[in-house]
């Protein structure tokens, strides 16, 4: 089962993809990097990367200034 919640994030692209699965996607372009193969993900505003998998990603490392 996936869920996004945040424009422009996976929302119809992602559900088209159907290798990509278990996937948790919160804000602005969230998951936008994921493709097919990606599984077992939870991206919070990061756009996260091609072909990962079981990886949780919090924030932009570009724009993120404290943890």
């Amino acid at each position: 089962m996936n869920f996004t919640v945040g424009a422009r994030g996976k929302g119809g692209r992602l559900f088209e993809a159907s290798a990509v699965e278990e996937l948790v996607a919160i804000g602005g372009y969230a998951g936008f990097a994921y493709t097919s193969s990606e599984t077992n993900n939870i991206v919070i505003g990061n756009q996260g990367a091609m072909g990962e998998s079981d990886t949780i990603r919090i924030g932009d490392g570009v724009t993120q200034t404290s943890a």
